[in-house]
């Protein structure tokens, strides 16, 4: 499961398993696959 939270509401999570993913696109993919399955251009 993924999400994108902010800072702050990260620092609340409670539990012993927290882990960061960082993604890094040097494209922008809305643009590239506009208009294919159901992908909008933001």
């Amino acid at each position: 499961m993924f999400t994108i939270v902010e800072n702050a509401a990260y620092d609340t999570v409670k539990g012993e398993e927290k882990t960061v993913g960082v993604l890094k696109f040097d494209k922008d993919l809305s643009k590239e696959f506009s208009g294919r399955n159901g992908v909008d251009a933001a």
